[in-house]
């Protein structure tokens, strides 16, 4: 029995050590293969991504390039554009003193008013330079109009300057109108503009649209009349009648303003009103030529 049990126990510890080796290498062969086959896994989902990767670097560079390009293409249009640009605001400053330079400096007397040019009058002579001062500050800041679309004329020292606005007819008459309107101050009163003199002192400046130069003479010889009539008859109701160019006496039609040239102007009397309200005529003349010259333009015998 013991060399039986002896023998048993030798056979199962035989068996026992067969089993633990086979299985043992049966598990290391496994793991082998499994290491080996994810290992293989591995580096085909490499070889995969690194073709992915390769090809998203290409993409990545051409879209690099047609960036590089689209940039260059977008400078050389910028550039056009501005060369366009350039032309334009060139043409602007072309239109802005082409067909206002003639008026400026041949001053047409009888002429259309310029819609896209502005008045500025001093109260007394100052420098087109002390004028440009405030014009500059008005026009770019509260009428928020760049400098390159707009020019001040006008004599080197004097009482009359011109501001012309870049554009056609149509732009250039709005830039004027806006620059106007800019001096309006929300309580409804006019900003005042105001340049200093050779002797540093404020000299008040009028805006306003452009007039020709017979307006401007009847308008003037309408005031100086206004004037000599309160001299000459005080008490008497006049108004004038800009639009017109008209004098009125205690309601009735008195004279016309007349100006045919920078050298003859004077009023056309209405004959029936210088009779009822016994006026001299004249002695309104020799006043009158005491006050800047006036000529006799005859009797207004027209109605009304």
């Amino acid at each position: 029995m013991d060399l039986l049990e002896e023998f048993r126990k030798s056979v199962s510890a035989d068996i026992t050590a067969d089993v633990s080796n086979t299985v043992q290498g049966l598990v290391t062969r496994s793991q082998e293969t499994v290491i080996a086959g994810c290992s293989e896994l591995v580096r085909k989902q490499g070889a995969l991504y690194d073709q992915r990767f390769t090809a998203v670097e290409s993409e990545v560079g051409t879209l690099r390039t047609q960036v590089t390009e689209l940039q260059s293409s977008c400078t050389m249009q910028n550039d056009r554009l501005s060369a366009i640009e350039a032309s334009m605001a060139m043409a602007d400053r072309s239109a802005c003193t082409a067909d206002v330079a003639a008026a400026l400096d041949a001053e047409e007397f009888v002429r259309d008013p310029i819609l896209r040019r502005l008045q500025v009058k001093a109260q007394e002579k100052i420098t087109r330079e002390a004028a440009k001062i405030v014009v500059h500050e008005w026009l770019t800041g509260d009428a928020a109009i760049p400098e390159d679309l707009w020019t001040l004329s006008g004599p080197a020292l004097g009482r009359r300057f011109h501001v012309t606005f870049a554009g056609d007819s149509v732009t250039g008459a709005r830039r004027a109108k806006k620059a106007n309107l800019a001096l309006c101050q929300s309580d409804g009163t006019w900003k005042n503009l105001y340049a200093l003199n050779a002797d540093k002192k404020n000299v008040k400046l009028f805006v306003g649209p452009d007039k020709s130069p017979q307006t401007e003479a009847q308008e003037t010889l309408g005031k100086k009349f206004l004037h000599i009539i309160e001299d000459l008859y005080p008490g008497t109701d006049l108004f004038f009648d800009k639009k017109k160019f008209l004098v009125k006496a205690n309601g009735k039609h008195l004279a016309v303003m007349v100006a045919t040239s920078r050298d003859e102007r004077a009023p056309k009397f209405y004959s029936p009103t210088l009779q009822e309200l016994s006026f001299d005529k004249d002695a309104i003349l020799a006043k009158l030529e005491g006050n800047g010259g006036a000529f006799d333009a005859g009797d207004a015998n027209w109605t009304f």
